[in-house]
C-alpha cells in the first residue's frame, strides 16, 4: 500500500481516513485498497475490514521491499498475489520479466 505524504496531526488526533493505493504492478484484491488514517505520531493504521487489501498482479512477485517485482526471465506467475514464480516448464520459455505464462 502506498501512503500519502501528510503531516501527521496532534497528539490523540486523527486525520480523516484516506484511501490507500497499491504499489505499482499490484492490485486491489476484493474491490477496492484500503481504508487508511494517519494518526498522532505518524503512525498509519488500516482501518477497513474484509479483504480489501493489494496484492501482486500476474507476472509480478512480493520483492523484499513490499513492492512488487517481475518475475525473472525464463519464470512466470499465472494468478494475483504474493506468490514466488515460477518457473517455465519444459519446451517453453519466457524471455522477458514480468510474464503471466511461457509461450
Amino acid at each position: 500500500i502506498r501512503l500519502p505524504l501528510t503531516i501527521a496531526p496532534p497528539m490523540g488526533q486523527t486525520l480523516d481516513p484516506l484511501q490507500g493505493e497499491c504499489v505499482e504492478n499490484a492490485v486491489p484484491v476484493g474491490g477496492t485498497p484500503p481504508l487508511i488514517e494517519c494518526q498522532s505520531g505518524g503512525i498509519w493504521r488500516i482501518i477497513s475490514t474484509g479483504s480489501q487489501e493489494c496484492a501482486c498482479n500476474v507476472g509480478y512477485t512480493l520483492g523484499s521491499t513490499g513492492d512488487c517485482e517481475g518475475c525473472s526471465v525464463g519464470s512466470y506467475k499465472d494468478t494475483v498475489g504474493d506468490g514466488e514464480c515460477l518457473p517455465c516448464p519444459a519446451q517453453s520459455s519466457a524471455t522477458e520479466a514480468g510474464l503471466a505464462e511461457c509461450p
